[in-house]
Parts: structure tokens; sequence; C-alpha cells
């Protein structure tokens, strides 16, 4: 025999079974109708599966590449798994007003799928294989014009076996009157290698016995449920955190080590108190508004990155290691072959009611082999923690002697998911002028100090004589001045008044001599190491590089209106950023210039020096006010606080309150 393998009808007999998707009326049957296992009337352009009746012999139709070389074009094949239906095909016959499909008719057939192949699933005969004389079914026919260019196109359904449901699908097709093709059944053809077989024109005597059956019933629905109870909602934000305490925070996004900023992975917070970002799940079907359980998704993250990618889940592969990492860069929708990669699962792990894991197992592309597995978290030797795949069983315990790259495996942390709802929104306590009113955005406002005698607002001044430029953030010798007007600009563009705690860009309301913005940022001073307040930052655009041009106004003091600046910005989650509260730096010619300081601030019980050491170059704490412009209002007369003057070496260095004006 030769090495291809045609399989006698006694040894493969297929009764194929259509199944519904949705169940067709039911219509009094016509005796050519071709009925499915209900006795229901096949009805065109519905859904249906086809499916052996021998179910121990492989399971219903899909689409094929001939071989593992290439992935187009595809053939219409038979799904290796018995349990498996296949894809779903509609039927459409050649008198389009036809509402059922009847026996011996001519039809087009089309898989109801997509495919990666720029074609068409409708089926067609292709010409002769090279070498073997095969003809195998293929895609890429069309629908309808029925005659001579089409006739490839064209099958029909006839009754064979002695099932009451049983038939044949034939090409023989008739809708080419002067046209003589060779007819013939479709059978299957068995590679040598055992790979699933392929459709093909069969000798007459290699039948395919059918029926229709309307289909099973649909897939698990169960929802997905938060640490409430609540079904979780599709295109809302979650957070994922881990079921065993003690093991991390929630997820966020990382870059794979220090030298590169881009691309970032998925990884998980090192401290429990961290929830990370929050994500939203997207379900195969964009018409689902609840998330269920074994159900296709995908997983994005609900914020913004230095890179320029979309902040969607897809597994990727790490050439270095050979680790399948979790990184972003995926699409939303469009399921398939070419998006394979951007689909997760959520299961059911665990003995809590809300415990969860994450699979990459999609079953998105019927034709696709995948190697199924859950999500650990990889552990760096740097103690960074980056999203992983494994297909290897869920682990009870931690392993005790872990090596420097260790997987720890769903069961044992986060992947028994705790799936919370997006907190609520952040205390948004206003700043308040010192009139009592609420600091409005973009509006002009002076800072001047709460302390009487201690100089007077912001300005700009260079820091020394020799240059004008660059300018610094700095401020008035005397009481008597307000300095240069500020505005005050939200990290939310939409936000109207000035809350504390909240990521601001503060921007002189001047013009300068130096070619630069007078939006503020942080600047290193090579010479000293200080970490002064300088110009040049932009408004907007919050992330990683423009992280030194957001400050804070938090609450300081005992005075109702009383506050400080703190740089300590949240605008990037992946960054780590050394927090502190801007102060004074004053210099030995009496310039006064705003700094970073990481020390804390200092107590009441500490403001015990004496004024002399401010001419020593001393470093003391001063309460500042806020003022609302335009010039000319009245000054802020707080309480005078004794300033505590602790040892420094280069100069004095002041801690500061604001009043909001």
């Amino acid at each position: 025999m030769s090495p291809h393998l045609l399989l006698p009808p006694a040894t493969l007999l297929l009764l194929l079974l259509l199944l519904l998707f949705l169940s067709p009326p039911t219509t009094s049957a016509d005796t050519t109708a071709v009925l499915d296992t209900d006795g229901n009337p096949l009805e065109a352009n519905t859904n249906y599966y086809i499916l052996p009746v021998d179910r121990s012999r492989r399971g219903g139709l899909t689409l094929l590449p001939k071989n593992d070389t290439a992935s187009c074009p595809l053939y219409v094949g038979q799904v290796a798994d018995k349990d498996s239906n296949g894809l779903p095909v509609k039927f459409f016959p050649v008198d389009p007003k036809q509402n059922l499909i009847s026996l011996a008719s001519d039809l087009n057939i089309e898989f109801d799928a997509a495919t990666i192949c720029i074609t068409s699933s409708v089926w067609t005969l292709t010409f002769e294989e090279e070498g073997t004389g095969r003809r195998l079914v293929g895609i890429g026919g069309t629908i309808g014009n029925p005659g001579r260019e089409t006739l490839s196109n064209w099958f029909n359904i006839q009754k064979a076996g002695s099932g009451e449901y049983d038939y044949k699908i034939v090409f023989c097709p008739s809708v080419c009157q002067f046209c003589t093709p060779l007819c013939g059944e479709l059978g299957v053809f068995v590679e040598p290698d055992g790979r699933t077989p392929h459709f093909l024109l069969a000798p007459t005597t290699f039948l395919l016995l059918m029926v229709l059956s309307p289909p099973t019933t649909s897939a698990d629905t169960t929802a997905v449920l938060d640490v409430d109870g609540h079904p979780l909602q599709a295109n809302t934000n979650y957070y994922m955190l881990p079921v065993v305490r003690g093991r991390g925070g929630g997820l966020t996004l990382l870059p794979k080590n220090d030298t590169a900023l881009c691309p970032l992975y998925v990884g998980q917070e090192r401290q429990e108190v961290s929830r990370g970002l929050p994500l939203k799940f997207f379900p195969v079907n964009p018409k689902e508004k609840l998330i269920s359980v074994s159900t296709d998704l995908n997983i994005e993250f609900d914020a913004g990155t230095i890179c320029v990618t979309p902040t969607v889940w897809r597994l990727t592969f790490d050439e270095a290691t050979g680790r399948r990492l979790v990184g972003i860069g995926g699409t939303l929708g469009n399921p398939g072959a070419g998006t394979l990669s951007n689909w997760f699962k959520i299961e059911k792990a665990g003995s809590g009611k809300y415990d969860y894991k994450i699979v990459f197992c999609p079953t998105v592309c019927s034709f696709c082999k995948v190697l199924c597995g859950d999500l650990g978290v990889f552990v760096e030797k740097d103690g960074r923690r980056l999203l992983g795949f494994i297909d290897q069983p869920l682990l009870k315990k931690i392993p005790q002697n872990m090596s420097p790259h260790f997987l720890l495996p769903s069961a044992t942390l986060l992947l028994l998911l705790l799936l919370s709802p997006t907190t609520t929104a952040a205390a948004t306590t206003a700043v308040l002028d010192i009139d009592g009113h609420p600091l409005r955005a973009n509006t002009n406002y002076y800072i001047l100090p709460v302390v009487r005698g201690r100089g007077g607002g912001l300005t700009l001044l260079p820091q020394n004589d020799t240059a004008s430029c660059p300018l610094y953030v700095g401020q008035k010798r005397h009481e008597v001045s307000n300095g240069l007007p500020l505005k005050l600009f939200p990290v939310s563009p939409e936000q109207k008044l000035i809350s504390l705690s909240s990521d601001l860009n503060f921007v002189f309301d001047a013009s300068t001599i130096c070619i630069t913005s007078t939006g503020w940022r942080l600047t290193i001073e090579e010479a000293t190491g200080r970490r002064l307040v300088g110009i040049g930052g932009t408004i907007g655009n919050a992330g990683l590089k423009t992280v030194d041009n957001w400050f804070k106004i938090e609450k300081a003091g005992s005075g109702k209106y009383d506050y400080k600046i703190v740089y300590c910005p949240s605008v990037c989650s992946f960054c780590k950023v050394l927090c502190g509260d801007v102060g004074v730096f004053v210099e030995k010619d009496g310039r006064r210039l705003l700094g970073f300081t990481d020390q804390p601030l200092l107590s009441k019980k500490e403001k015990i020096r004496k004024e002399k050491q401010i001419e020593d170059g001393g470093c003391m704490n001063v309460l500042w006010a806020m003022e609302l412009g335009p010039i000319g209002r009245k000054r802020f007369t707080g309480k005078i606080e004794t300033p505590s003057i602790p040892d420094h070496s280069s100069g004095m260095y002041m801690y500061e309150s604001f009043h909001g004006n």
C-alpha cells in the first residue's frame, strides 16, 4: 500500500452531526429537507457543527495547514480531539431566497470563523495535488454567483447510511449546464505522520455519513466574583492581589532590569501594602458584560507608560533564559492565530470562595496547538518579581530551597487571586487660601513665608552673579516683596481645584531672559550634589520622563492654612523616587534658593536656635504662606514660630510650610 493511506468505509464511516448554535424554529418537514438530529429542517445562513457519528474517531471539522512548515493556505480537516465540535459552518443554497437546505441541492459551505490567511473561509475543491492526485477541500471560495467559474465552490448533502439522520457530502455541482465535473463523495485522508486528517474527493465507495444535530449547551458561564461577592464586570477597574499574605502586593509594570526602561513586563509589587496598578478585563465576546470562569480574556492595565506600546498583556519569549514572561503590547479583540498570545483565562483555584488563578490556554484559534499552563512569579536576583508561564501542576507548599531565579507557582503566590474593585478616589481635601477658599487650578497665587522677618515671596534667581541663566526658584530677601505669581496645574487637566497630596506642576506666570519654560523641576547641582528647584519643566504628560516636574502640597504646622511643598511624585508607578520636603538654601551672599531635603520636618522641641546662626550659615525651619494674586492684596500675618537651626557646614537650609491662597 502507498504511504498515503485512504481509510476504507469499514474502517471509518463518519456520521457528521450538524449542531445548531441557535435552535431553528420547527417547521413542517419537507421530504427533501435535510434534518438535524432533532428532526428540524436545516436553515440557510445558520451556524451548525459537522461531527462524526462515531465520536470515538475524532471530532468535528476545522481548518488546518497542510503541514507545519507554513500557516497558509488552510484546508478543511478534522479535529483530533473527539470531544471537540470544531468550527461552526453555514450553508448557502444556490437560490438565495431558499431558507431551508434540501437534499441534493447545490450549496456553498462556509466556516463561521476568522483565519490568519487573507482569504474567505468558503469551501472550495482545490486542483489535483502534484504527486498524489489528491483533490483536497480548501477555502477561498465565494458565495453565490453559480456558474463555470465558481464550479469548485458547490457541494451538496445526500442521504446515506441506515440512520434516520445519516447523510454524506458530495461534490457534483449542477450550476454549470455545459460542464462535466468529476463527481464523488468527500472522505478523510490520513497523513503518513498520523496528523489530523484532511477532507478530499474520494472514490464513491468511501462514504461520509452525516446527522444534523442542535448545538451543545453553552460553556460554563460561572461568573468570577470580587472579594465582595459581586460578579466582575467587563471594562471595569480591578486590582489583583495575592491570597497569601506577606508575599508581595498587587500587579504592576516593571522593566526586566535596570539597564533599559523598555520594554515593560507584568510584575508584582514587593510591598504587601501596595495594590499595584488597576486592570480591566475584556472577554472574547464584546457583548458580554460580566467576566466568566474559563473564558478567553484580554487583560489591560489602566495606566500610561513611557514605552510607546499598549498595556494589554501578552505572553512573550525571553531568548536569554528561555522563559515565557508576561509582557505588554498586545491588542484588544480580534481573536485568532495572530492574537493568540494576548488571551488569558481566570480559573477557580484554592479553597477560598474568591480564590482564582490566571492561566494561558487560549481557545480563540481552533487549529492552533497551544502549550497551556498557569501564570506564576519569577523572582530575580535583585528581588524583582516578574509574571511568567509555567506548565507544571500547582504546588501546595512553598519550596524551601529556591535558586536565585525561582518561580513561585500559582497556588503559592499571586495566581490564587483576590479580585478587588478599584478603591474609591483618594481623599480630595482641598488646599485652602488664607481666606478659606479652595485653591483653583491655573490661577495666580503668591507663596510667602508664614514667619515674619524671614524674607518675601518666591521668585527666579541665577545661582550666582557670573551668569544670568539658568534660573532657579528662589526667595526674595525683603518681606515686603510678594515675588512672582505662580499657577498650579494638577495631573488631571479636568480637575479645577487643588487637592492635598495630589501631583502638581508649579509654573511662574512670568517671562524670563532664558529660553526655557518657567515650570518647576528638580535639578542636581554637580558642584555640591544639592538638588535645587530650577525651571524648564513641562506641564502635564505625567510619566517617567516628567517625574522631576511634579510636586505636592501637604498639610504642615499648627495653623489652619499652613502647608508645605514636597517632592514625592506618584506619576510613575515603577519609578524609585527619593521623597522629601522642599526648603531653602541660604547662600553665603544671602541668596536664597529652593531645594530638596530628605530629612524630616523639625519638631517644636528642636526650635531653639539663635538668630546669629543664620548669619553663620546654619539651617533652620520656616513656615510659609500662599497669597492670591494680583499684587496688592494684604499680606498674610501668620503666627511666627521659633526656627530650629541644625548644624550644616554648607549654608542655611529652611524647611517650609505654606498657607494656600
